[in-house]
């Protein structure tokens, strides 16, 4: 399967990343007024990438990561077939790859996040036991 087949519509994506945007600002009680006095942006720009009618930059995700208190991995973590167990493969099953992505994002900044290299080699061993390697 080509790479290509797995990468979504930029609008799709643009909402999807929209919705978890405003999720997380809800969640803080945060208005968008208050975000983007918080960013230094224009006015009215966190409406735009909520409805998913501006894409976000990978400098921008960082700064909103920032000031909302999460991962920039929490953008990439979408609702969708992967939320309730299912599997989907190519485009309509995006979630379930974007949702991978995040989770091996977020694995990867606990397993630094050891401090004890004997722990970090031991807790490695046992994620390849369990996936019989």
């Amino acid at each position: 399967m080509a790479v290509s087949s797995f990468i979504p519509p930029t609008a799709e994506i643009d909402r999807r990343i929209g919705r978890r945007l405003a999720r997380r600002r809800r969640e803080l009680g945060v208005t968008a007024s208050e975000l983007e006095r918080t960013l230094g942006i224009t006015s009215g720009v966190v409406a735009r990438f909520e409805k998913g009618e501006r894409s976000v930059s990978a400098a921008e995700i960082l700064a909103l990561s920032r000031a909302l208190g999460t991962t920039v991995s929490y953008f990439f973590h979408f609702d969708g077939p992967a939320a309730a167990g299912k599997r989907n493969a190519g485009p309509a099953g995006m979630a379930d790859w974007f949702n991978e992505v995040a989770e091996a994002e977020s694995f990867i900044e606990a397993y630094f996040r050891i401090a004890d290299r004997k722990l970090r080699r031991d807790v490695l061993g046992l994620l390849k036991a369990a996936a019989d390697e």
